[in-house]
């Protein structure tokens, strides 16, 4: 997925929540709820980290003594094609092998599911530079060759995961504000009518429609303010901390909370929620890379 989530509808008479990372969760991908993703970002960091040292250690060595080399400058300390470059150049591999086998298991993982479901990714484009560079530089040591292409997996490696790791961050500051915003939606609206008041989907609105707003309740959606005066917390789309007082026609904003007071008011045209409008963005926020 491409989000990194997954919004899910279910019976609930039928499944159990509980169950439902064990009935999604398949083909190379783990499901778990939002909630508790901490633990997947603290393994990136950590293989960041690991892969930056190694990966450090692996650039530090080419810059003082292959690259020269390979430029035709005189040999600094030792001769690559001596026995101290082959103990030199093994090292690197292990390093090299760190980085690609660990930091950069997540993208072969990647790589293997795209195959698997007839989808090549980006991925499957990562893995094949990053294994075939390592692969080569393996077989051209076990041949006694000196050139080698470890510096190369190993910055596909560190450069493709660093990317992915500051999407994600921005992925996941736009999920936690999905989430806040999801969570303080209003689903049902009181609805005023020449019979009486009555509960309804916030769905079956209609523009001209009356809604009965009390104390500690949120406004369902987007209009006008047509009886009673009330103070309206509107942090959660505006971030101002201060209730602002609403009296007859003022606009409202669907999601914001009366604090005070109450308010009858009149639905606009479009029916709709500021916050919904705000969370259908975020969610395609989500879906681009």
């Amino acid at each position: 997925y491409a989000t990194g989530t997954m919004k899910l509808t279910y019976d609930p008479d039928r499944v159990a929540e509980t169950t439902l990372p064990d009935v999604v969760s398949g083909s190379g991908y783990d499901a778990d709820f939002r909630s508790t993703g901490g633990d997947e970002n603290h393994e990136q960091q950590g293989r960041l980290l690991v892969g930056g040292f190694f990966g450090m250690m692996t650039m530090m060595w080419y810059v003082l003594f292959l690259y020269p080399a390979y430029l035709g400058f005189d040999a600094l300390l030792f001769d690559i094609d001596g026995p101290a470059g082959s103990f030199l150049l093994w090292n690197l591999g292990v390093m090299a092998g760190v980085v690609v086998g660990y930091t950069g298991q997540p993208l072969v993982r990647g790589a293997v599911v795209s195959l698997r479901t007839g989808r090549p990714n980006m991925d499957l484009l990562v893995a094949m530079a990053t294994t075939t560079a390592f692969g080569y530089s393996v077989i051209a040591l076990l041949l006694g060759r000196t050139e080698v292409y470890f510096d190369v997996a190993t910055v596909i490696v560190l450069a493709v995961t660093v990317g992915n790791y500051y999407q994600d961050r921005v992925r996941g500051a736009a999920a936690g504000r999905l989430t806040e915003l999801t969570s303080q939606r209003a689903d049902r609206a009181r609805r005023r009518t020449d019979a009486g008041r009555e509960t309804v989907e916030i769905d079956a609105l209609d523009a001209g429609d009356e809604v009965v707003v009390k104390s500690g309740e949120r406004i369902p959606v987007d209009g006008t303010v047509s009886e009673g005066t009330a103070g309206v917390d509107e942090s959660l789309v505006t971030g101002e901390s201060l209730p602002v007082r609403k009296t007859d026609g003022a606009a409202v904003i669907g999601g914001s909370m009366v604090t005070d007071g109450g308010l009858v008011v009149t639905v606009g045209e479009d029916a709709q929620s500021t916050v919904d409008r705000l969370t259908e963005l975020l969610w395609s926020v989500q879906s681009s890379r």
